[in-house]
């Protein structure tokens, strides 16, 4: 079975926890993330480090992340989508079935 794209606003908080932690999101540009920095330093873009726009929490409300049955973070695809994706996609698997 595929995994299924669920918006980050709600997800379990576990796997919010497991999302957050996720070595393929280390580089998002969030006030929480302190390893942020770490994953830019190499960049030749690297954004100002004082100009942090949003949480965490904001962040995961505007994603969506691809959740195994088993309800664990799928590694692939190794991304995330808008959040409004995940309505998309669930409409067309309604009207497949």
């Amino acid at each position: 079975m595929r995994p299924q794209l669920i918006k980050g606003d709600q997800l379990t908080p576990s796997q919010q926890r497991e999302v957050l932690r996720a070595d393929i999101f280390a580089g998002r540009w969030t006030k929480e993330n302190y390893e942020r920095a770490k994953v830019w330093e190499h960049s030749s873009n690297i954004p100002d480090l004082s100009d942090v726009p949003v949480s965490d929490k904001q962040w995961l409300s505007n994603h969506a992340f691809y959740i195994l049955p088993d309800g664990h973070l799928a590694h692939k695809p190794a991304y995330c989508e808008p959040a409004y994706m995940a309505d998309y996609q669930n409409d067309r698997r309604h009207k497949d079935e």
